[in-house]
């Protein structure tokens, strides 16, 4: 590609080559974070949840159970072979034993009557509740359930790992600041709008809400990066009142917890690009359209 071909295509096409007009501006942005300082965290609030949270872990035990399952029958026939099966157990026959040959439950009765591990909740009221008072190794007395009648026994246990109060306060405190943020968020909003309304400067309304004033990095239309990535400040920043008459905008939702307030800081009009910096671009079209004529003409 000749030289003069690209001066020739850069002379005749410059509206290829005008970067956009940008814009850069300066906001304030309330987040909860914006007001962690400000809330007043009790140490009792925190040492509340951490101790809940532990004794929340410390329940989510896990328990190995296995029963024998007797329906019931009119002629209370199930409440002999019960009495039977705890005679045997009294014997010291073994309770899986006992299970392949009398449960009812034919889904676990081969298997001696294991129901695996279980957690809280996981059998009916009944069950849960005798389970509870077994010792690992027990057999229960008569249950009875929608089901029928059951004997139980627990095989095993194990407790949950609880974590310690040191590795859980950081966490909660934070979590904690963070809500009481949130619930302080909405007042800081309203004075957000009445502040700005016809502010001349954001810098008195950020020193008013005690919050940095924030200035962007120039962005156009179509492209922006950090808070003009998102197209709700980029049309805000645009828009006539902004960009024409000089005002602040619209307090600006980005979020359930997120608002900002813009005003145009500096307008940087289009220009046209140096041939320097756009050589190779102009190169690589010229290029791809003698390759085609070229093409062409072989064709």
């Amino acid at each position: 590609v000749a030289e003069a071909d690209i001066e020739s295509y850069y002379t005749a096409n410059q509206d290829e080559f005008r970067s956009e007009e940008k814009l850069v501006v300066e906001y304030v942005e309330l987040t909860p974070a914006s007001f962690t300082e400000e809330v007043n965290l009790e140490q009792s609030m925190v040492d509340e949840v951490v101790d809940a949270k532990i004794a929340a872990a410390a329940s989510r035990r896990s328990r190995h159970v296995a029963q024998i399952l007797l329906e019931v029958q009119d002629d209370d026939s199930h409440l002999e072979k019960l009495a039977e099966i705890q005679k045997k157990l009294e014997a010291g026959e073994s309770f899986a034993v006992l299970a392949r040959e009398y449960s009812e439950d034919y889904g676990t009765a081969e298997q001696g009557g294991d129901l695996g591990y279980i957690q809280a909740g996981d059998l009916p009221e009944s069950l849960g509740v005798a389970v509870d008072q077994l010792a690992v190794g027990e057999v229960s007395g008569l249950v009875e359930s929608e089901l029928g009648v059951h004997l139980i026994k627990l095989l095993d246990e194990k407790s949950a790992d609880a974590p310690s109060r040191e590795q859980l306060e950081p966490s909660v405190r934070q979590e904690l600041l963070h809500q009481l943020a949130l619930e302080l968020l909405p007042v800081r909003i309203e004075e957000l709008k009445d502040l700005s309304y016809n502010a001349d400067s954001l810098e008195s309304v950020a020193n008013r809400l005690g919050v940095p004033l924030k200035v962007s990095e120039p962005f156009g239309r179509r492209e922006g990066a950090g808070i003009s990535s998102n197209p709700v400040v980029v049309q805000a920043a645009f828009s006539q009142p902004v960009l024409d008459d000089g005002w602040a905008s619209e307090v600006l939702e980005l979020a359930d917890d997120h608002v900002l307030v813009l005003k145009l800081k500096e307008r940087i009009p289009e220009t046209l690009q140096p041939l320097a910096d756009v050589r190779d671009q102009i190169e690589t079209i010229l290029k791809a359209q003698y390759a085609s004529r070229e093409l062409q003409q072989r064709g």
